[in-house]
């Protein structure tokens, strides 16, 4: 019997924090926010539209003016800012040949999600890759990636692993056993409150719960 594992990316697999500040900073240059921006207060798991509107403040003028900018900028980077977390390719590497089934839910967008995958050269990887734009017209959740994920895999059981209380929440909704990363986005503290079944500080643990 197949197990299966679901990643989220931002937080859990990539940092993607250094590019994305970075372009960030280039969008807010070009469009000025109404106020000052603390870059430790975004969270950059958090899907492009829900970061505008909170920098923005809900006018939708500017946040449609700076999502077009940002896509512009992003989806052509070549993501040399964008490490992947230590043991990253080792830990996909030794799952993916003792036949784990990997896939990947995640906040980003379809299209810079599979750039990035291509690059860092993990895409062979994953069986099923969904962004957070693939809703027909509506911004999926984390947990409507997950089931669409869980239903189109048969998956009954396995595992959910981000570094958000939306990755545990939305592991739980489908039955999955939740590991949480503490090295991504989210405070520890924040995690641990949503009681998942494991909490982990380095993506190698993942060896001793898997059991291999």
């Amino acid at each position: 019997m197949d197990t299966h594992i679901i990643f989220d990316l931002d937080g859990t697999l990539i940092d993607s924090k250094p590019e994305m500040v970075d372009t960030y900073r280039q969008v807010f240059h070009k469009i000025p926010t109404p106020s000052l921006i603390d870059f430790d207060s975004i969270n950059f798991g958090a899907t492009l539209p829900a970061i505008l509107e909170k920098v923005y403040e809900n006018n939708s003028l500017l946040m449609a003016e700076a999502r077009k900018e940002f896509i512009e900028i992003y989806d052509q980077s070549s993501y040399q800012n964008t490490p992947l977390y230590p043991s990253v390719i080792d830990v996909l590497s030794f799952l993916y040949k003792h036949d784990f089934k990997l896939h990947i839910a995640t906040n980003k967008r379809l299209k810079p999600t599979l750039n990035i995958l291509l690059k860092k050269e993990i895409s062979s990887y994953f069986t099923c890759v969904k962004g957070s734009d693939m809703g027909d017209g509506k911004l999926l959740s984390k947990e409507e990636m997950v089931k669409q994920i869980c239903a189109e895999n048969n998956i009954s059981s396995g595992y959910m692993i981000g570094d958000s209380t939306q990755d545990i929440e939305a592991g739980k909704a489908s039955n999955l056993t939740t590991i949480a990363v503490t090295y991504g986005y989210e405070k520890k503290e924040h995690l641990v409150k949503k009681k998942p079944t494991f909490v982990i500080d380095n993506l190698l643990e993942l060896y001793n719960i898997l059991k291999v």
